[in-house]
């Protein structure tokens, strides 16, 4: 299991790419959305509100009203890769600063020789940490793809006539209802995996300032014993 964990720290600049990619994916997105909501909103209130399902103003405000419910999931799946980048980086700098340690305090003398710090449970923690943080993300961005056709199919029609005239027990209503708890859900994902992986961050953190600590600790006593 360890020997994977080095094998995949290694690629931490793939992961960083894909999440840079995925981040432009959605802006670029977002910017289509902005267009296609300019073109909705550049009629005037009544007639927007009137247009008829099928009409170039409906389909417009589908259209923008699809691409903001996946959007925000697809950036925030970005940006959870960047900081798995960030965790694997600071993996990987625990495991070479070990390792190096290790070589060097080789060739001091036995009485010198403190060997590494024995791995802790955070060790085994912060990778664990990071992969159930992306993969509420991941879970999060699948769910809110999962909604685009509910979406395009609640917005394209007309308010006046059909989304306003709707009553309690509807299709339209069961609709929304059935969309705004799944955005709910979503939220609360993507934010529990953003949690999860500044978690991992931070372990990862603790584990590289305590082999710094304790080859600081050992590097002082060799000094010490060396310059008397």
């Amino acid at each position: 299991m360890e020997a994977i964990l080095k094998s995949l720290m290694v690629r931490y600049r793939w992961v960083a790419y894909l999440g840079l990619g995925l981040a432009m994916t959605s802006f670029l997105a977002t910017l289509f959305g902005a267009r296609a909501r300019a073109t909705y909103l550049a009629a005037d209130k009544v007639t927007r509100e009137t247009a008829a399902a099928g009409s170039s103003l409906i389909d417009a405000n589908a259209r923008a009203e699809s691409i903001s419910a996946w959007t925000p999931a697809i950036a925030f799946l970005g940006l959870g890769l960047l900081l798995v980048a960030i965790v694997m980086a600071l993996g990987l700098i625990h495991n070479n600063l070990r390792e190096s340690g290790a070589v060097v305090m080789a060739r001091w003398p036995s009485r010198l020789n403190f060997g590494v710090p024995s791995e802790s449970l955070v060790a085994w923690l912060f990778p664990l940490t990071a992969l159930i943080g992306l993969l509420a993300l991941l879970a999060a961005s699948v769910w809110a793809f999962s909604l685009i056709p509910s979406v395009t199919s609640y917005w394209n029609h007309s308010i006046t006539y059909e989304l306003e005239p709707a009553k309690p027990g509807s299709v339209l209503l069961d609709q929304l209802g059935r969309i705004q708890g799944t955005l709910y859900w979503i939220a609360l994902l993507r934010f529990l995996g953003l949690g999860l992986l500044f978690a991992s961050i931070a372990m990862a953190l603790v584990l590289v300032i305590r082999t710094l600590q304790f080859q600081e600790v050992a590097l002082l006593v060799f000094l010490k014993t060396r310059l008397r």
